[in-house]
């Protein structure tokens, strides 16, 4: 028995499938050493990476290596307690 061929399939219009439709949350992994510099140096790229849309991610490494940063930082007297 010969199966017939699948009739043609209409195109889709962009945007018309329920997935499109849906906004698509990016992860972004916040490195320590982004988080530092935003914290410590203020820095405006730093910031802006880490505030960029998506979901933060990140590791309980990059808390503590950050913590570190700001105890040395603090030891060091470059930034104070307020």
């Amino acid at each position: 028995m010969k199966r017939e061929p699948a009739p043609p399939r209409r195109p889709r219009r962009p945007g018309s499938s329920p997935a499109a439709r849906e906004p698509v949350l990016t992860k972004r992994y916040i490195e320590a050493s982004a988080l530092a510099a935003a914290i410590l140096e203020g820095d405006t790229a730093a910031k802006a990476s880490i505030r960029a849309q998506g979901q933060r991610v990140t590791s309980v490494l990059t808390v503590a290596e950050t913590s570190r940063a700001v105890l040395r930082a603090r030891l060091s007297g470059r930034i104070t307690d307020q």
